[in-house]
């Protein structure tokens, strides 16, 4: 309230934005429904009220849904399944090949590069036919 008092905001917008900020979907959807006309109404209402140490469920959905579409990569060696905290390979330096560690280019030009060099046989052989 203090904050809202330090900008000009028409009262139902100011309620309408506390109701939103609740982070819990519930209490939300509760507060929406009780139809508070003034904020001070919504603050007394919610200031004996303690959320649970859980997050919030839209972002636990949100969780959810890249988990499912993504999966997690290796920012030191690139491989998928797991973090850069847990890989076992030694720490890459920024900017270093993912492949063999040389600062010398990328990934897409090593030599040590398996699938790099199939790519390159395979469309020099495509080339020659």
């Amino acid at each position: 309230m203090l904050l809202a008092s330090l900008i000009s905001i028409d009262e139902d917008e100011l309620t309408e934005t506390i109701i939103e900020g609740i982070p819990d979907e519930q209490l939300r959807r509760q507060a929406q429904m009780q139809g508070f006309a003034q904020a001070s109404q919504v603050l007394h209402a919610f200031k004996t009220i303690k959320l649970s140490g859980n997050k919030p469920e839209r972002w636990i959905k949100t969780a959810e849904q890249k988990s499912g579409t993504m999966a997690v990569r290796c920012f030191n060696c690139n491989s998928l399944g797991h973090f850069a905290s847990e890989c076992l390979k030694t720490k890459r330096e920024r900017g270093a090949c993912y492949g063999c560690g040389s600062m010398d280019h990328q990934i897409s030009h090593c030599t040590e590069n398996k699938r790099a060099s199939h790519e390159y046989n395979v469309s020099s052989i495509r080339g020659a036919q």
